[in-house]
């Protein structure tokens, strides 16, 4: 949950910085940009739609039941920054993160194993952004789909992996 806080706090710190930089800034504008931040967090989560077994009244006793570490969680993260009048956003903040369906913009693919001649494990690291069944691949994959058709200085096709039970099995060409 924090990871979220330090995102918040992160763009706080950005807007905080841009308007120093212009002049000097009183405590009550920091409090406003802080105020507009959490609030744009928030009706952006509470937009949401929940995920199939969550709803209002699960996500009120979660902040209920949390909320002691929450707060202690804001504090860590907003320390000496005015947070007071929105603490309540804050904490409700931690149960829509949980409770509501976050759309994952990207996940990673990490392939790693040794050929015959490699000292070292080769690694090979995707992102992918999207998948598409009967339908042509997204730009992304075409790179996948031409680096299976690069030629290897190591062998990977041709590499084993040592199984649980002890047997080798010829690894599969990716």
């Amino acid at each position: 949950m924090s990871s979220l806080y330090w995102a918040i706090r992160f763009e706080i710190d950005e807007q905080v910085k841009t308007e120093i930089s212009k002049g000097p800034i009183s405590d009550e504008a920091v409090k406003i940009i802080l105020e507009t931040k959490v609030g744009e967090y928030y009706e952006n989560w509470l937009a949401v739609d929940y995920l199939p077994p969550f709803d209002l009244n699960f996500e009120t006793e979660l902040t209920a039941t949390y909320s002691d570490l929450v707060t202690e969680s804001i504090e860590s993260v907003f320390e000496k920054l005015p947070v007071h009048d929105s603490r309540e956003k804050l904490t409700r903040l931690a149960a829509l993160r949980t409770t509501r369906s976050s759309r994952v913009d990207a996940c990673g693919l990490v392939f790693a194993g040794f050929g015959e001649l490699d000292v070292l494990p080769c690694l090979k690291s995707y992102m992918i952004e999207g998948m598409r069944q009967r339908n042509p691949p997204i730009a992304r994959e075409a790179s996948v789909m031409k680096w299976r058709n690069e030629k290897k200085t190591s062998d990977w096709e041709r590499s084993t992996a040592t199984e649980p039970g002890g047997s080798r099995a010829v690894g599969r060409r990716v």
